[in-house]
């Protein structure tokens, strides 16, 4: 009798084991976390736009965490009907894969991209970010015969000496390949973030030392909303 409870007691502590192992970590809303945070950002812009779409021919923001916390861009671009779409933490591969979902359906008249930074931050070598923002700007163009696009060039808002070389390299393919066509405008706007040394200013960074805050956005919208304004009349 005494084996039967041992074995019953094993048993029950084995399925309970087994249970926490396989069961959602702590913290998450749903009481699950999502494989592909990505995705899950892309469903969440699908309920919104059931409510709330976007206006067809506007002006889309779209990339990784730099466009992501501007969430004054809409106030900031006006008249302008800008939307954001940017989404933390994505790379080319990311807006490359889902650029239907993420930007095409949209219809912007004018798609403003930022992203390669999580690239070349993570190994990725800047060829290949070069490469797939290419890729992304000629989906977009191929997609929307009457869209233009302005594509931010890469900062380097943690200045990481590292990341210098990749950031700077990716930046010239791009920007040779955005001179060659007249649908797109390469923009470099670090000049009103970085210092003499070149590198970002403290005073627009978070505390986290990665990300921009409220002034920083402040000063890119005088240094972006002019060149809409150009590219708009093209």
């Amino acid at each position: 009798m005494n084996c039967v409870k041992m074995l019953l007691m094993i048993f029950v502590m084995g399925v309970g084991i087994t249970a926490m192992a396989a069961g959602p970590p702590a913290g998450s809303p749903s009481g699950e976390r999502s494989a592909n945070p990505f995705q899950d950002r892309l469903d969440n812009f699908s309920v919104k736009d059931k409510s709330d779409p976007p206006a067809k021919h506007g002006v889309e923001f779209v990339g990784s965490s730099m466009l992501e916390g501007w969430s004054d861009v809409t106030a900031q671009m006006a008249p302008f009907l800008a939307f954001n779409r940017a989404i933390g933490g994505s790379k080319t591969a990311d807006i490359l894969s889902h650029l239907d979902q993420l930007v095409l359906q949209y219809e912007p008249r004018v798609v403003v991209l930022y992203s390669g930074i999580n690239d070349v931050s993570e190994g990725i070598s800047s060829e290949t970010a070069a490469e797939n923002i290419q890729k992304i700007i000629e989906g977009i163009l191929s997609g929307l015969p009457g869209t233009r696009v302005i594509y931010i060039a890469i900062l380097n808002t943690s200045n990481r000496s590292d990341s210098s070389g990749p950031i700077k390299d990716a930046n010239s393919r791009v920007r040779t390949f955005a001179e060659k066509n007249p649908r797109v405008t390469y923009l470099d706007i670090s000049g009103a973030l970085v210092d003499g040394e070149g590198n970002t200013r403290s005073k627009f960074l978070t505390d986290d030392h990665s990300h921009y805050n409220t002034a920083a956005y402040e000063a890119m919208a005088r240094v972006v909303k002019p060149v809409l304004e150009d590219v708009w009349l093209q």
